[in-house]
C-alpha cells in the first residue's frame, strides 16, 4: 500500500486531531441526523434553483447558438453543443462556457482519421481552427477571438460571441472531437433522466472540491467531466457493502444511446435532439437522502485505495490496476480504456480531501452549506 501523497489545500491541519477517531458512517448519519437532514434540504433548494436558472441561461443563450451552428451547418459541418451546456451540469452563475464541436464527417473513420492529423500535426490543427474562425467572418455574429490553441491537449479556438444588451456568450470550438458526443450524452442520461439526487450530489461535491482548490481543468484539476464521473461511479457501484445502488449500470440500462459499438451518426442524432427519455421509468431502489449520500460517496472515496484500484465505470467496479502510475486516478470511462483523468497527484490529492472531510462529518462539522472547513 503506498503512502498518500501530501497535499497543500486551504485549510489549515491542526484541527484534525482534535476530532479524534473517526466514527463508522452509520454512526456519523444516526449521531448527526438533524445536521444531515438540514444539508439534504438545503442541497435540495439550491440543485432545484440551479436548474431553474440552467433552464432560462439556455433560454436566453439559444438564439445566439443557433445562428453560430448554422453558419457551421451551411458550411458542410455537422455542429453539436456537448459538455456542461448539454449535460445540464452548467451553473450558469459562473458564466460557463458553451462547448461546441465542429464535425466534418457523419463517418466515423473519417472523424478518427481527422482528429489523428489534429492531433499530430501543430499546423494543421492551426490551418483547422482558423478555417474555422474564418467562417465566423463570413456570418452576421458579432465575435472577438479571445484565443486559439493548436497546439493543446485539445485544440481550441475560443471566441467572445456578443449580443445586443445582453451579456457576452463565450464559446469553445474544437473540430472532430468524437469523445466529447459520447461523453456529454453519457451524463446527460444520468444527470438529467434518472434521479434528481445525481444532479444534487454533482452540485455538492463539485463545490466540495472548489473548497478544497480541486477544481479547474485548464490548471490540471478536476473538469466537470470527472466530477460527474466520481459521482455516477459512486451512484452506480454494484459493491457497496451498507447500500443499493442509486443508479443502474449506465451502459446496460440505455444500450442505445450509449454503446461504444452505437453509430456515430445515431450518436449525433441522439446528441442534438431534445431528451425523450422517461425519468420516470426508472424506481430507484436506494431511497437514501442527499444528505445520506453525501456523508457516503466521501466514506466511499476515503475507504477507496485509489493507489491500487481503477475506477471502471462502464463495471460499475473497483478493478485492481495492472499500470504504475500510482499517484493518477485510473478513471475509466465507457469510451476509453486510458484513464481520461490526469490530475497531477490526484490520488493523494483526493484521498486527503476525502479524510479531512470524514473526520469533520464525524465530529459534527461540515454539514453546512456551502462546505467550508473553518471551525464553527
Amino acid at each position: 500500500m503506498l503512502r498518500r501523497a501530501s497535499t497543500r489545500f486551504r485549510w489549515t491541519r491542526e484541527f484534525s486531531a482534535a476530532f479524534g477517531t473517526p466514527l463508522p458512517v452509520d454512526e456519523i448519519l444516526n449521531k448527526h441526523a438533524p445536521m444531515v437532514k438540514n444539508l439534504s434540504s438545503r442541497v435540495q433548494q439550491l440543485s432545484n434553483k440551479q436548474k431553474e436558472e440552467f433552464t432560462e441561461w439556455r433560454t436566453d443563450v439559444d438564439d445566439t447558438l443557433e445562428r453560430l451552428l448554422s453558419c457551421y451547418t451551411e458550411k458542410k459541418f455537422f455542429p453539436a453543443i456537448v459538455g456542461s451546456a448539454m449535460s445540464g451540469l452548467a451553473n450558469s452563475k459562473e458564466g460557463s462556457d458553451v462547448d461546441v464541436v465542429l464535425y466534418s464527417s457523419m463517418e466515423q473513420h473519417d472523424i478518427k482519421r481527422s482528429r489523428d492529423s489534429i492531433m499530430s500535426s501543430p499546423s494543421y490543427s492551426k490551418k483547422v481552427l482558423t478555417g474555422a474562425r474564418d467562417i465566423l467572418k463570413t456570418s452576421s455574429l458579432q465575435y472577438k477571438t479571445l484565443v486559439l490553441l493548436p497546439s493543446a491537449r485539445f485544440p481550441i479556438l475560443k471566441v467572445q460571441l456578443f449580443r445586443k444588451n445582453k451579456k457576452a456568450l463565450v464559446v469553445d470550438l474544437m473540430i472532430d472531437s468524437m469523445p466529447n458526443l459520447r461523453n456529454s450524452l453519457f451524463v446527460q442520461n444520468a444527470s438529467r433522466s434518472v434521479d434528481p439526487r445525481v444532479h444534487q450530489l454533482h452540485l455538492w461535491v463539485k463545490q466540495w472540491l472548489q473548497v478544497c482548490g480541486l477544481v479547474g481543468s485548464i490548471q490540471g484539476l478536476f473538469s466537470t467531466y470527472h466530477t460527474a464521473l466520481l459521482v455516477i461511479h459512486f451512484l452506480q457501484y454494484i459493491d457497496h457493502p451498507d447500500m443499493k445502488p442509486v443508479l443502474p449500470l449506465m451502459l446496460d440500462h440505455f444500450p442505445r444511446d450509449l454503446s461504444p459499438d452505437t453509430p456515430f451518426s445515431d450518436i449525433y442524432t441522439l446528441g442534438t435532439s431534445p431528451a425523450s427519455f422517461d425519468p420516470s421509468s426508472l424506481e430507484s431502489p436506494n431511497k437514501m437522502s442527499i444528505g445520506d449520500l453525501i456523508v457516503r460517496f466521501v466514506d466511499f472515496y476515503n475507504r477507496t485505495e485509489l493507489s491500487e484500484f481503477e475506477l471502471n465505470i462502464p463495471t460499475g467496479k473497483n478493478v485492481r490496476r495492472k499500470d504504475d502510475e500510482f499517484q493518477r486516478i485510473m478513471m475509466i470511462d465507457p469510451y476509453d480504456s486510458r484513464s481520461v483523468c490526469a490530475v497531477e497527484q490526484g490520488v493523494g490529492r483526493l484521498s486527503e480531501a476525502c479524510q479531512q472531510t470524514y473526520e469533520m462529518f464525524s465530529a459534527g462539522r461540515g454539514f453546512q452549506v456551502p462546505f467550508s472547513f473553518i471551525r464553527r
